[in-house]
């Protein structure tokens, strides 16, 4: 095996698509000023400026834009479909997608999913389109098959593509392509790949439109070249930020960071000492990045100039070793030289000019951490994505391509009513096990929102959807509740089950972790240098259209991690909403957290107002638990409903609902404040001191 190819050429990094960590999320740190400006905010309300459109409109404005962009031979952008969901853009697509094939023979075209299972929605679509029959659609669409070993007890739908599916995958993550492990001869040969190989078979596929996932769009596809349209569905974020096992960066354990042959004795030496840091005894089980890392290497010039010295083209190709059989896969080296020594120039030059640097190079027991992304592949002229919360400086740099973007307005049909109470962040219901205070703060918070829950339910609707948290929301809806109109942050997108619910109830932010944020960033911004800045602070925030604003919480201070935060919180938050389809059913969708949403239109509801604990002008009631207010007036009214004149008393408040003295007279005050009862005089109670009660509003006094 040629070890020394390490210092001859360089990898060409195709590794297997990334997944975000999905880890409990952290409270982010807190900002001294915040707890005295939380709350909603009057403001001066902005004036609103846009133009609703109609669905009709918005499509056909949509569909002019795609023929205009199809019609410029080469254009130098890419096309961005930002509408809201349920508008219709799958629709759109398909047609775009089926309308070129059938009006043109330039070329094929590629359509991107986020799933597997999304090819069976747009063979719904497509029927629902009438552009194909059936026959004619199996014969027009292909959805791509990935190296599998298959499902035994189901060829038919999964049948097998690759003999050494798992064996490809480990070679590709060690740094090289899946083409160089296939033609080895003691792998499968040319012989194989051209006349029995299935994955390979599907090349001479005569279909015009193939049906690929997210990571073609970063890691090539073998008919790409053949193809002159790209049309992408939602965001395909994942498939450019290199992960490990659900771990940031590319990682290259402790045995493999400094491989055999390496000729040049610096960088040798460098590696070994990555190595040994990685190597530590149990105890010393700590992360080593920055300015730490490099003075354990000797220092940030050391590291530079031995970096300088290792300088290698970045357009070389790994040189794959050659295998006696696919199970040596779990022994050929990893070939990451270029990304390490590219990095840690790059973190060296920044220590030795004083300047904070973006740590992507960091050790710890699990060996070396690259935090690196993909680039795009060689896309086709003509790239159009769809995606309902689209930003536009996210598609730049995940393409790295001008973007143009597509956002017509649309009004809701359905009705949003914003619960502004609390964030309800995944951190608040996940107390630390020997924390008994915040166990009972967790404990509490369930509590406050199943009860908000089962009011919100309690008026009539017959199909209640859920989406929130992971477990969370398991947690509180009711029982027997079918898992059908259930879902999860991060498991929504692309799916349409909770269309037929005429109340959908979305509960929480999915808070992303602080430091998950800052390894995504170092990722996706691979370009730049300048640190990051973490600091969460606090900003008035308007709710879309409204005199009202929220104190939220964010980074600020950085725009790059900002657009980070608000695509994995706000933009989750917004096609969690979009589920129930609220554009085109008459719906009402409840939103428990308080976050604005920006273009968003909602009706804020305090917690006073959801339980109906508002005075006759509608200001909320002056009682510390509007949760428990309509089981008071529920009993009040029904203690009085056969003799109206009957007064209550704070005794029998008391009785009733086992509370303090000055608590029952609160209820009786809240009660008479709505407009419906009124005080009266008991005379001749305790020694002839009046006592008050009160009772339905009219005139009545009691001598």
């Amino acid at each position: 095996m040629a070890l020394d190819v390490l210092t001859r050429a360089l990898a060409e990094l195709e590794r297997p698509a990334p997944v975000l960590p999905d880890a409990p999320a952290e409270s982010p740190p807190r900002d001294p000023a915040a707890i005295m400006r939380r709350g909603l905010r009057p403001i001066a309300a902005a004036r609103q400026s846009r133009v609703y459109r109609t669905i009709e409109d918005a499509n056909a404005m949509i569909r002019e834009r795609v023929i205009a962009y199809l019609n410029d031979p080469m254009p130098d952008r890419m096309l961005l479909i930002a509408a809201p969901a349920g508008i219709g853009k799958t629709t759109l697509a398909v047609e775009v997608a089926e309308r070129r094939v059938l009006g043109s023979n330039e070329g094929r075209v590629m359509y991107i999913g986020p799933r597997k299972e999304f090819f069976d929605d747009i063979r719904v679509v497509s029927a629902r389109l009438g552009l194909l029959t059936p026959a004619q659609f199996d014969a027009t669409w292909y959805p791509w098959q990935g190296h599998h070993s298959g499902d035994q007890n189901n060829q038919l739908q999964h049948p097998a593509t690759c003999r050494w599916a798992s064996q490809i995958k480990q070679w590709m993550r060690r740094g090289y392509t899946g083409m160089s492990f296939c033609e080895q001869h003691s792998v499968c040969g040319w012989n194989y790949i051209n006349n029995d190989c299935a994955y390979h078979a599907q090349r001479a596929r005569p279909e015009r439109i193939i049906f690929a996932q997210y990571e073609h769009a970063s890691l090539g596809h073998p008919l790409l070249e053949q193809c002159r349209v790209l049309i992408g569905d939602e965001l395909p974020i994942r498939a450019f930020l290199y992960t490990t096992d659900d771990q940031p960066g590319w990682i290259i354990p402790p045995h493999a960071i400094a491989p055999q042959g390496v000729a040049n004795e610096p960088l040798d030496y460098l590696l070994r000492g990555l190595s040994s840091l990685a190597l530590r005894p149990p105890r010393d089980s700590v992360t080593w990045h920055g300015a730490a890392l490099l003075g354990e290497l000797g220092g940030a010039a050391y590291v530079a100039a031995v970096c300088a010295d290792a300088t290698m083209d970045a357009r070389a190709a790994a040189i794959a070793p050659a295998v006696r059989q696919p199970s040596d896969v779990d022994d050929v080296p990893y070939f990451h030289l270029r990304p390490t020594v590219q990095l840690l120039a790059r973190e060296a030059a920044a220590a030795l000019r004083g300047t904070p640097q973006i740590e992507r190079v960091q050790v710890d027991r699990q060996g070396l951490h690259l935090l690196i992304r993909r680039t795009p592949a060689n896309l086709p002229p003509h790239t159009i994505w769809l995606d309902a919360t689209a930003n536009a400086r996210m598609y730049e740099t995940l393409f790295q391509r001008p973007v143009e973007v597509v956002q017509p307005e649309v009004a809701l049909r359905g009705r949003v009513y914003q619960v502004w109470a609390s964030l309800n962040n995944k951190g608040q219901f996940l107390p630390g096990v020997a924390e008994s205070t915040q166990t009972k703060q967790a404990a509490a918070k369930t509590d406050h929102l199943r009860k908000q829950i089962a009011h919100i339910a309690d008026r009539g609707y017959t199909t209640i959807g859920y989406i929130g948290h992971k477990g969370i929301i398991d947690t509180l809806t009711p029982k027997g509740t079918d898992p059908d109109v259930i879902a999860h942050f991060g498991g929504s997108r692309g799916t349409n089950r909770l269309e037929r619910c005429d109340c959908l109830i979305v509960v929480g932010a999915p808070q992303p972790r602080i430091p998950a944020m800052l390894d995504a960033a170092a990722m996706l911004y691979d370009t730049r240098d300048v640190a990051f800045d973490p600091t969460w602070s606090v900003r008035d925030v308007p709710f879309d259209g409204l005199p009202y604003a929220y104190a939220m919480g964010g980074f600020w201070n950085d725009p790059d991690l900002q657009v980070l935060l608000e695509q994995f919180r706000d933009a989750e938050i917004l096609q969690s909403i979009h589920r129930a389809r609220p554009l085109r059913n008459d719906v009402d969708v409840w939103l428990l957290t308080n976050v604005p949403i920006a273009g968003l239109p909602v009706q804020l509801v305090g917690l006073h107002a959801l339980y109906g604990a508002v005075d006759r002008d509608g200001q909320p009631l002056k009682i510390k638990d509007p949760a428990r207010w309509p089981s008071v007036l529920r009993w009040a009214d029904q203690a009085t409903a056969d003799d109206p004149q009957r007064q209550l008393t704070s005794t029998d408040f008391r009785a009733q609902f086992q509370l303090s003295a000055p608590t029952a007279r609160g209820w009786m005050a809240a009660l008479v404040a709505t407009g419906q009862w009124q005080f009266v005089t008991l005379e001749g109670v305790r020694s002839g001191v009046p006592g008050k009660a009160i009772c339905k509003a009219f005139r009545h006094k009691i001598n």
